[in-house]
């Protein structure tokens, strides 16, 4: 069987041309530009794919949350010395004779004069978080951000201790519930005191704060929590 091989006018048969070696050489290296190209190019497309599908699975960061439960993330101390006082409603007899309202009052008249010191504190309950908080956000750079809605800020009852300074009872009643009658109303104030102090907003401030720095130390990098 007869081989035929083209070669360039001009020159011997099968050996290169000096005029067309550095277009080869420059051919070859085009060639092999384009080639990383396209494999940087492949590299990159796939960092960004692992990137956007790393958070496929959020079951696992849910449970995380669910598992830190009541997080307490705000707290209000307060102190007061309170007067509480108390009487005994009068029957219906006493009630229609004139000044007995005031003098059956007089007689189951209780009074204490009370130190109070408590803590008021605000968190929420992360054990109520489920999928439907948990958000997948695409990025620009194309990676995905994790967006988590926080549950509502719950203000915890307060913890009221009361000291008695001084106590007085009716000379026909003895009121056995003053002092916690005084806890009662202690508690309805620092409460009261502690909205005022908007210890809701700090709540929320402290716990975006918590939340992000505690799931950064984990390794989620990519992830925010809002209210």
């Amino acid at each position: 069987m007869s081989r035929f091989r083209l070669a360039p006018m001009g020159s011997p048969m099968g050996a290169p041309s000096s005029a067309t070696a550095p277009l080869k050489w420059m051919a070859a290296f085009g060639v092999a530009l384009l080639g990383m190209g396209v494999l940087a190019g492949w590299l990159l497309g796939r960092h960004q794919e692992k990137s956007a599908e790393s958070y496929r699975d959020t079951g696992a960061i849910i449970l995380q949350m669910q598992k830190l439960g009541q997080l307490h993330t705000a707290s209000f101390k307060e102190s007061d010395v309170l007067t509480q006082e108390s009487y005994a409603e009068p029957n219906r007899l006493v009630k229609v004779l004139p000044g007995g309202s005031e003098i059956y009052h007089w007689a189951t008249h209780n009074q204490a004069l009370v130190t109070a010191d408590g803590t008021v504190e605000a968190g929420m309950d992360l054990s109520l978080i489920t999928d439907k908080d948990v958000q997948q956000v695409k990025q620009p750079d194309g990676t995905t951000r994790l967006r988590v809605h926080l549950p509502p800020v719950i203000v915890y009852l307060p913890n009221v201790h009361v000291h008695v300074e001084h106590s007085q009872s009716g000379p026909f009643w003895h009121d056995e519930n003053i002092v916690p009658k005084a806890q009662e109303t202690a508690a309805r104030l620092f409460q009261e005191a502690a909205e005022k102090a908007d210890i809701r907003g700090k709540a929320r401030a402290n716990a975006l704060e918590t939340l992000q720095h505690t799931f950064q130390t984990l390794g989620v990098k990519n992830i925010e929590f809002i209210f």
